[in-house]
């Protein structure tokens, strides 16, 4: 059990523990309030897309189905989320009520999600919001069209003061079986004129988490790889602003990306009629990182807008492509001939070169592509190089010359550290021999890097280059 201390000095008093009900809580109207309000008590990236959800489909008799859900959300991966929420003692059958709803979620698609997103939004902002706008936020909150097969893979968190053996035991049980559950503790104390609420995950605990993602587990199978490699790569949109690469009043250019050729055709001429139609700006601030005409879009929102002024149509766009840099004044701490190599480049492309994202990640892992496929050969040797990222290649290079054998490396066929440095003759995980080497030679500790850009075969093909080209 939880225990909250009010602490005045070397003195520590517990804080009165009371409950939801004893201080006439409501589970609808403050339980529900507060989760939504803050989504990440329901793990990492969360949007929630619907509250009080009741718009299922008929029963085989007609009659819809009546049961509300009382949270529904998307991870960055793409992933729905189902919660269900009790204000004390959980019911016997939580558990069994969240996996019906789950059951129906998992019919879901894109067009579905969007309709409830926007009912909700309307609800709650007292102002219309239209399904386009919604389907808009889903998709730049994702960063990518949604994978029906993730989509049918809901998380569960199930949250009440707390929980009986019967649903502790099956929920055990059912993550065994590859069911992504979790239990979540919601505790309240009084601390002076207030009131304190504490959200604790109580399953999986990190102990049991490490074991239960142990043989049985592990059959979730390619889904489940999917749905942690989407995981990894955040919204393209965030990570660029995270970056601080492409700096706020950069231009860039509208360049329409992925539809019919006969909308392409009438999307381009209606684009050429004025030029101007063309031109963006980039903000530096998420997720409204373009801006046109005056007005801040997400991108997918902004190409969306632009679809829908030349053609009277909407689509499942994935903005980011649709913009490419398009300005050749250097930024102050830019690398010139790193900025003019990504000039005409999508933002996408960017993220990807900058070692922030990669589409390729969503077939397999490429360590695990270039391990089943022995290449590079065990022992065989790689050329250490350094791609294009934000910070100051020149210096890292020079670093790397100065001493020949901070250079060379040496591929080995191990999962967990791939390479051997000969500077230290130590084995590393690629990525993370880029970051030492960031540190040695710059001082800079950075968490977002691309490790299979950094090495090189002696055909001067990287390792990512290798992986590209591997099922």
């Amino acid at each position: 059990m939880s225990q909250l201390f009010i602490v005045d000095d070397e003195q520590a008093r517990p804080a009165e523990a009371t409950s939801l009900p004893d201080a006439k809580l409501k589970e609808r109207d403050h339980l529900q309030e507060w989760v939504i309000d803050n989504p990440s008590v329901l793990g990492e990236d969360v949007m929630v897309i619907a509250s009080e959800y009741n718009h299922w489909a008929a029963e085989s008799d007609g009659v819809p189905a009546r049961d509300r859900l009382d949270v529904l959300g998307i991870d960055g991966a793409g992933r729905l989320v189902v919660v269900e929420l009790k204000r004390g003692v959980a019911a016997r059958d939580i558990h069994l009520q969240a996996i019906t709803y789950a059951s129906l979620v998992s019919r879901f698609t894109l067009e579905t999600l969007a309709q409830a997103n926007a009912v909700f939004l309307t609800r709650r902002l007292k102002t219309t919001v239209a399904v386009d706008e919604a389907r808009s936020r889903i998709l730049d909150h994702v960063g990518d069209d949604l994978d029906p097969d993730v989509l049918k893979r809901p998380r569960l968190v199930l949250i009440a003061s707390s929980f009986p053996k019967q649903v502790t035991s099956s929920v055990v049980w059912l993550s065994e079986m590859s069911l992504d559950i979790s239990l979540v503790q919601v505790s309240l104390w009084r601390v002076a004129d207030q009131l304190v609420a504490d959200f604790s995950t109580i399953y999986p605990v990190p102990e049991v988490e490490e074991f239960t993602l142990g043989p049985e587990r592990v059959k979730a199978g390619e889904v489940g790889k999917r749905i942690e490699q989407r995981a990894r790569s955040k919204n393209i949109v965030q990570l660029l602003v995270e970056s601080g690469f492409i700096p706020a009043g950069t231009e860039l250019r509208i360049v329409p990306h992925g539809m019919v050729a006969e909308t392409r055709e009438t999307l381009e001429a209606w684009l050429d009629d004025d030029n101007a139609r063309r031109s963006a700006l980039w903000t530096g601030e998420a997720p409204k990182a373009i801006r046109w005409r005056g007005e801040d879009y997400t991108p997918t929102g902004l190409a969306n807008e632009v679809l829908g002024q030349a053609t009277r149509s909407k689509g499942a766009i994935q903005g980011p492509a649709w913009f490419v840099l398009a300005d050749p004044s250097y930024p102050t701490d830019a690398n010139p001939e790193q900025w003019d190599e990504l000039q005409g480049k999508t933002l996408v492309d960017i993220a990807q070169r900058l070692g922030l994202y990669s589409y390729r990640e969503r077939r397999a892992p490429i360590i695990d592509r270039l391990l089943a496929a022995d290449e590079p050969s065990e022992g065989q040797a790689l050329t250490i190089v350094v791609p294009p990222i934000k910070q100051d290649v020149d210096g890292i290079r020079a670093w790397l010359a100065s001493e020949p054998k901070r250079g060379i490396a040496t591929w080995r066929q191990d999962a967990d550290a791939q390479v051997v440095w000969a500077f230290d003759e130590q084995t590393w995980d690629m990525k993370e021999l880029a970051r030492e080497i960031l540190r040695q030679s710059l001082g800079v500790d950075a968490d977002k890097v691309w490790g299979p850009n950094w090495f090189q075969v002696a055909d001067g093909r990287t390792l990512s280059k290798i992986a590209d080209a591997l099922q």
